[in-house]
């Protein structure tokens, strides 16, 4: 109107103090005679989502809005990607050299940040860059947790330790061989009682010609590890948001066949990959009652994966892995393949049932939820008919 102003608008509960404090401030600075009145409106709207942020919080918050901002009241995901984000990104990036330079570069934003504010740079990518400055430092540090883990500065290996690795062959044995042997780790006749490096990846594996077989199926497995563990986590917390809003319906027919479908297929995979890990070495020995030659007949995931889908029978034995070239195993030796071609008893029924429990997931989720809406709508409106 032409006497006074009135404004509707959101505001966060706990800053209503706040608020009336700024209002009579400014009452008192514009020397007006007439105070500014603030008043709690009802309303049925739903309320927009608000997340307090400061300056470290704020790059994780537009990271997580960027995909999508969570309804109000729902579970806010911004503080678990301060970890998780920076470390799946460490887990790609990997190099300790290269984590060194994001360090300096995110320390750089942060220490001078001040000094950075006050020029007032408007650049678009610079602008990116400090916004995302905690971001970038936690990228860095990481990145320099994964690097020595793998190994890696600036793709090159670090010997800090020693080599766990001996060399298993005799003078007798070496002697005589061309000077374009290959070296080949880790043969089961050279396992070491030394145990295993002390930190990350043994630097012997720098020299050796499977080296990459073994790194990139290393990295790999661990990715899909941290990978479905995010996922898991994700579906939890959507359970935290159906029991809020006590929805029966989002747990019946998507949190249940999400949680079913991750569990039959991908964490039953990840349960294969840790025992895999944990239980097979490259030590003749039994495990689960049976006899193992030695990590060269650990069970194939890769294979076991295809036939799970497959759904393929296996019996219970190995595909015998001997050498080509006699039977005592000297440098160069090339050997046939050996794999253990099932894993427990059973393994292949259980393996059916978790495929068809999966496939049976796949609809339920699609068709459930929209199903039951509908016929609640139509509820609704064949009960709006009966009253009029």
């Amino acid at each position: 109107t032409q006497k006074c102003l009135i404004a509707e608008c959101w505001c966060p509960t706990s800053d209503l103090d706040k608020i009336q404090l700024a209002l009579k401030r400014g009452t008192e600075e514009s020397g007006s005679t007439v105070p500014s009145i603030l008043n709690r409106m009802d309303t049925d709207e739903m309320p927009p989502t608000y997340h307090r942020v400061n300056k470290f919080t704020r790059g994780f918050q537009n990271i997580v809005d960027s995909y999508g901002i969570a309804t109000y009241r729902e579970v806010n995901p911004a503080p678990y990607t301060i970890i998780t984000f920076p470390f799946l990104f460490a887990v790609m990036f990997g190099d300790t050299g290269h984590g060194v330079i994001m360090l300096a570069a995110g320390l750089f934003f942060v220490l001078k940040e001040k000094a950075l504010e006050a020029k007032r740079i408007n650049d678009e990518i610079f602008q990116t860059f400090f916004g995302g400055r905690y971001v970038i430092l936690l990228m860095g540090c990481f990145s320099i947790y994964t690097g020595l883990i793998y190994n890696d500065f600036y793709s090159k290996s670090v010997n800090i330790f020693g080599s766990s690795w001996r060399n298993p062959y005799t003078e007798i044995q070496l002697d005589g061989l061309e000077e374009d042997v290959k070296l080949i780790l880790p043969p089961e006749y050279a396992f070491q009682d030394d145990g295993p490096y002390p930190f990350g990846v043994d630097p012997v594996w720098n020299l050796a010609e499977n080296k990459l077989n073994f790194l990139n199926s290393m990295k790999m497995k661990s990715s899909i590890i941290l990978g479905i563990c995010q996922m898991t986590f994700g579906v939890v917390l959507s359970l935290m948001n159906y029991r809020y809003f006590k929805s029966t319906v989002d747990i019946l027919t998507m949190f249940i066949p999400q949680m079913l479908f991750l569990g039959c297929i991908f964490i039953y995979l990840c349960l294969q990959v840790i025992m895999k890990w944990l239980f097979f070495s490259t030590k003749a020995e039994y495990i689960f009652g049976r006899y193992y030659p030695g990590s060269h007949c650990a069970p194939s995931l890769l294979i076991g994966l295809i036939n799970m889908f497959m759904m393929k029978s296996r019996e219970a034995g190995f595909v015998s892995k001997v050498p080509v070239n006699g039977s005592e195993p000297v440098p160069g030796d090339e050997f046939q393949q050996c794999y253990l071609t099932q894993w427990y008893p059973g393994q292949s029924f259980f393996e059916g049932l978790f495929v068809l429990v999966a496939i049976c997931c796949i609809p339920f989720m699609l068709f459930a939820k929209p199903y039951l809406l509908h016929k609640e709508h139509r509820l609704r409106r064949l009960n709006g008919g009966a009253n009029l």
